[in-house]
């Protein structure tokens, strides 16, 4: 695999192991929740930094790497403005970063040949 189609596929890894770490630490309350948020925080700065990768391995799907990126960094944030005193997490909202990781996706999948 060329390193462009090996940055993208890094990048959408780290979106998808970002959305299960929010997705079960939605199911759990409990006295490991501060470690889960700060898993979730660390999961969005690795598909951050996959994203810059991205960019720099494949300007054409900059942009979209970016807003994949700063949809993770939402979704991070919300998971823990979702958290309450109780250790329990509302899940949050994961619409718009379905939708930044699928047009990732789907413009990937388009230039892969390219």
């Amino acid at each position: 695999m060329n390193a462009r189609r090996q940055a993208y596929a890094d990048l959408l890894g780290a979106a998808a192991d970002l959305r299960t770490r929010v997705a079960n630490t939605a199911m759990y309350g409990g006295d490991e929740m501060l470690t889960r948020l700060a898993e979730i925080r660390r999961s969005a700065a690795d598909v951050e930094v996959k994203a810059a990768k991205v960019a720099f391995a494949a300007g054409v799907l900059a942009e979209r790497a970016g807003t994949l990126a700063s949809a993770a960094t939402g979704l991070a944030a919300a998971a823990v403005r979702n958290t309450n005193a109780d250790n329990v997490m509302v899940t949050p909202d994961f619409s718009a970063f379905d939708s930044a990781v699928d047009e990732f996706r789907a413009k990937a999948i388009d230039s892969a040949d390219q």
